[in-house]
């Protein structure tokens, strides 16, 4: 039967490219997979492809103000598949995952890459174009270690959490009034100690397990966006704490 959906575009910077993992086999890969694991019954089509496609867009380093003019554009390029322009909006999502590289508090000034308030404009302006033109789900950035991050770069430690965990909520905020949904990463990871075992030498790219982890925070959001014809009427909190059971009410 398939999925409802016939496209997901990730977008996103280096931990939804992949990095950490081995052979960039991240949690935007398993979402991948998950992915056309529902659609494995389907048909090739006319064309030689499959009926769905999955197209990750990630790219290291990426930045709210680097996506938001190209973002609409990229969505129903041609570059994708011939199909690209004759989807309706309930047929694509889009998956967003960024606020990262906009929020890292330099260690030249303590002042973040990006400021909120630029944040917050090129995130409305991202949540807007994508949501006319697919279901939106938006994917916060994982914590990061701050003092694996510091002895990796020989620099002093700088807080970083705090400025995650404030734009994280911008966003998330900014995507569920246009009708999408959010997984507030930095939030989960408060309740998973765990999650900080399993972080790279240079604090900021999960390994393997931590991908697994954000797979699995993401996944039940993902399968409902990509399987429910109509948008369910209640939607479970995005996060809960560790030992509760996430479940989406429709």
């Amino acid at each position: 039967m398939g999925t409802h959906v016939e496209r997901v575009v990730v977008f996103g910077s280096s931990t939804a490219h992949g990095m950490g993992a081995t052979n960039h086999y991240g949690w935007a890969q398993m979402l991948e997979r998950r992915y056309y694991e529902l659609n494995a019954d389907l048909d090739i089509g006319s064309h030689g492809q499959l009926a769905s496609s999955f197209y990750n867009q990630a790219i290291p380093g990426l930045r709210s103000v680097d996506l938001a003019p190209w973002a609409g554009q990229a969505l129903t390029s041609r570059a994708l598949d011939h199909r690209s322009e004759l989807l309706p909006p309930d047929k694509v999502l889009s998956v967003v995952s960024l606020g990262g590289n906009d929020a890292w508090v330099r260690h030249s000034d303590g002042k973040t890459k990006v400021s909120e308030g630029d944040f917050s404009t090129h995130m409305t302006t991202i949540a807007q174009t994508l949501a006319a033109r697919s279901r939106v789900l938006f994917v916060g950035p994982p914590s990061i270690d701050e003092t694996k991050n510091s002895v990796f770069h020989g620099l002093p430690t700088r807080p970083q959490f705090e400025s995650f965990q404030q734009y994280e909520a911008t966003a998330a905020d900014i995507f569920r009034k246009v009708g999408g949904r959010a997984v507030e990463l930095v939030t989960c990871t408060q309740y998973e100690i765990d999650y900080f075992d399993h972080i790279r030498e240079d604090g900021a790219h999960p390994d393997d397990k931590g991908h697994t982890w954000i797979y699995h925070q993401v996944c039940p959001w993902f399968d409902a966006m990509v399987s429910i014809p109509m948008q369910p009427a209640v939607w479970a909190a995005d996060c809960e704490p560790a030992g509760t059971s996430s479940s989406i009410q429709i």
